[in-house]
């Protein structure tokens, strides 16, 4: 229920797999999402598969494993515990 504080609006979404270019190689992908990665990613499988990006993602307080042990398996992962920004 919206507030003071929040609004609700209505945005068009796509699947990351729709709209990239079949032809471009891909190497690196930043995801902001505000706690839906997971669906972000799983938009882009196909992308994912075949490319074999970089991802750098914040995953706050979810449970990577589950990420891990699913669709997103296959890809090698490391933790960072802080990040510093210039």
């Amino acid at each position: 229920m919206p507030n003071a504080l929040t609004e609700t609006i209505t945005a068009k979404t796509q699947r990351v797999d729709n709209i990239l270019k079949p032809y471009l190689k891909i190497h690196f992908i930043k995801v902001d999402a505000e706690g839906v990665e997971l669906q972000v990613f799983r938009g882009a499988i196909q992308t994912l598969k075949t490319h074999k990006p970089y991802i750098v993602f914040e995953s706050g307080l979810i449970d990577v494993q589950e990420w891990q042990d699913g669709e997103l398996q296959n890809g090698k992962w490391y933790e960072a515990e802080f990040m510093i920004s210039l």
